[in-house]
């Protein structure tokens, strides 16, 4: 998950890395439909629009506390240190996240 991304951001990464790329991938041409497209994928089912509005929110899948917790015992330091306590957080440069959120 990107913290900071925003439905825009997301949308210019799709973009940057898929149009032009990607046969399955394009940009959508202007429709009078309910909502808008902001991007589409061929497939056997046809051309689908597909609408970034909340897409980074809906797709949050936060990880349950009892699997963090049990993350956060293991024996394996370096699976450990991915699920610090509370408090125990050691700041650097990498993005800090909480994975139940």
């Amino acid at each position: 998950m990107f913290p900071k991304a925003t439905n825009e951001t997301f949308k210019a990464m799709l973009y940057e890395n898929h149009l032009g790329k990607s046969k399955s991938f394009g940009k959508p041409k202007p429709s009078k439909a309910k909502y808008e497209s902001h991007f589409e994928l061929y497939h056997y089912a046809g051309t689908v629009g597909y609408n970034i509005e909340g897409w980074l929110f809906k797709n949050k899948d936060p990880l349950n506390e009892s699997v963090v917790s049990i993350l956060r015992q293991s024996k394996e330091k370096l699976v450990a240190s991915f699920f610090p306590e509370e408090g125990n957080v050691i700041l650097n440069s990498f993005s800090i996240f909480d994975p139940t959120h």
